[in-house]
């Protein structure tokens, strides 16, 4: 049966492990955007508003990319799409060096490699929620992305400080290339397609609430993350002291990451998920109570392992609700969304250094948020009862 062989070779390790290298190699560009915008303004002289631009059209053509991967997600070659979108991300990277700071053709550059990501990030997405593994797989694509985003900000500041951004788009046109070699692993499709649910795309319903809850879940954990920063400088620790914070935190969250890959789905979701946002929860009571610098990096520490953990979760649960495959595509323009809507509220709720409101505010997010995903949850326990009882009517 060609739906047996489908689901085969997305199960694959070696079909799963490109498709997290893929994916966390098109995604590091938005991983390490903190110094990108800082090498973009010491290379070009670009001032904000430009920078803002820059970054704006590079997301937005990954948008653009995933909301037309709606179409074609089920209908073209996945190893080709992949294929072509690495090297023109290869190409793109590349004439962002050669562009040598012209802001117009920078932009619509670096607009083409954004929609190259999208088309990458649609693919992979789509392939891990195919599998049967889908949490420990997410888990294990966070934990990929984690680690490279620990290594580029340890090692590329003293490359910039020599070469420039263009240290940075050299290791992006690198590692593009081993997207493009990793990309010959990659199935044609996925086990899920429309013959399997009489040639329709599945309910809706079900996955656009995981989907909707997830924008909430980002709004809410960046309304606290975007200004944790300022919160140190208001409690006085200085900038060394906060971004070394910061470091350790983005270091031990990979543990968050690699514990939802072992675990997987062996306690099912419901309790890792409310484990998840829990631990946030307590992340944020000692954010708001303990005003030592060593309560600062223990609060950011457990905000961002807790944080890690909970997203393969939620990538698995809109995975596993989503029956003709056709909206787990989506999973990276929700979070995307989430992650420019929180730090747009938070602007608007914040006054003066008092930070509290963004805590109250994230608490009701968060908890909404999981409010949300308790149906999509009790729907895969009753599918998951039910494919077991069909089975051992079948054997007996």
């Amino acid at each position: 049966m060609p739906g047996v062989s489908l689901s085969r070779s997305v199960n694959n390790p070696c079909s799963v492990a490109a498709a997290i290298g893929c994916f966390a190699i098109a995604v590091l560009v938005f991983m390490i955007m903190p110094i990108y915008v800082g090498a973009l303004a010491d290379s070009y002289g670009f001032n904000s508003q430009q920078l803002g631009w820059l970054t704006s059209t590079e997301l937005s053509g990954q948008v653009v990319a995933i909301l037309l991967a709606l179409y074609w997600i089920r209908r073209l070659s996945w190893r080709v799409i992949m294929a072509w979108s690495a090297l023109v991300l290869v190409v793109c990277n590349l004439l962002s060096i050669y562009a040598d700071g012209a802001y117009v053709l920078l932009l619509l550059i670096r607009g083409l490699a954004g929609f190259a990501v999208g088309c990458i990030l649609a693919i992979g997405c789509s392939l891990l929620g195919d599998t049967a593994q889908a949490d420990r797989n997410f888990g294990l694509l966070i934990g990929a992305e984690v680690f490279l985003q620990v290594i580029m900000f340890a090692l590329l500041p003293r490359y910039i400080a020599i070469y420039g951004v263009d240290a940075i788009y050299s290791v992006l046109a690198a590692s593009a290339v081993i997207a493009l070699l990793l990309s010959a692993l990659i199935p044609d499709q996925g086990g899920k397609h429309d013959l399997e649910h009489g040639g329709g795309k599945g309910e809706l319903r079900l996955p656009a609430l995981g989907l909707f809850a997830t924008v909430l879940f980002f709004a809410g954990i960046m309304l606290v993350w975007s200004f944790i920063e300022r919160l140190g400088i208001a409690r006085g620790f200085g900038s060394a002291e906060i971004g070394e914070a910061l470091s350790i935190s983005g270091a031990v969250s990979l543990l968050g990451a690699l514990l939802a890959a072992v675990l997987g789905d062996r306690l099912g979701r419901v309790l890792p998920m409310l484990a998840g946002v829990v631990g946030i929860l307590l992340s944020y009571w000692v954010l708001a109570s303990q005003h030592s610098y060593l309560g600062f990096v223990f609060a950011a520490s457990l905000m961002a392992v807790f944080w890690n953990f909970w997203v393969p979760y939620q990538m698995g649960a809109v995975a596993a609700v989503d029956l003709g495959g056709h909206y787990t595509v989506l999973i990276p323009f929700a979070q995307s969304l989430g992650v420019a809507v929180g730090p747009a509220v938070a602007g608007r709720i914040l006054t003066g250094e008092d930070f509290m409101p963004l805590i109250v505010y994230s608490v009701f997010f968060l908890v909404v948020c999981m409010a949300l995903f308790l149906p999509l949850l009790r729907t895969i326990k009753s599918n998951t009862a039910a494919r077991g009882a069909e089975y051992l009517e079948s054997s007996h």
